[in-house]
């Protein structure tokens, strides 16, 4: 009885760790490339599809901030950014930046489609109206796909935020 008594305290305590809490190893782009290859063994490939999706978003922030261009060293300051912190904290941040980018690019097609609805032609002039039919549906589906893409970020990000509390 003993015996069964130690074997369940062993797989209690060997019971996996959250793979999210698990930090990112990324002193150099070739230590995160290194990190990143073997993601695969502690997360899912939903995971791994997600913080390479944030990982993106943080280096569209980098870049938008104009402090380096270039391909090596935007990948030398996502290093610096995300060395050492958990892969939850990057998943937040990136979709956190990602929703909150686009909800201003909702916004803006928003202004854009109501100021569209305002424009009229001459009666007559089908060239016109049918250019003007032409933009208005290239901005509604511009504003649909954002409403949707801010909404799967802001449900990808709830998603990780909960599993943090």
């Amino acid at each position: 009885m003993a015996f069964a008594g130690l074997v369940c305290v062993a797989l209690v305590g060997c019971s996996a760790r959250d793979p999210l809490g698990a930090r990112i190893t990324a002193e150099t782009p070739i230590g995160l490339q290194m990190w990143m290859t073997r993601a695969p063994s502690r997360l899912s490939p939903e995971q791994v599809g997600d913080l390479k999706e944030a990982m993106q978003e943080l280096r569209f922030k980098i870049m938008s901030e104009g402090k380096v261009s270039g391909s090596e060293p935007v990948e030398v300051a996502l290093c610096g950014e995300i060395d050492g912190r958990t892969v939850r904290e990057v998943m937040v941040e990136g979709f956190g930046r990602q929703a909150d980018r686009l909800s201003y690019e909702r916004k803006a097609l928003a202004v854009s489609a109501r100021e569209n609805a305002r424009i009229a032609v001459r009666p007559g002039d089908t060239a016109s109206a049918e250019y003007l039919d032409r933009v208005r549906g290239g901005v509604s589906k511009r504003l649909q796909d954002a409403i949707e893409a801010e909404s799967r970020a802001k449900r990808i990000l709830a998603g990780y935020s909960q599993q943090n509390d």
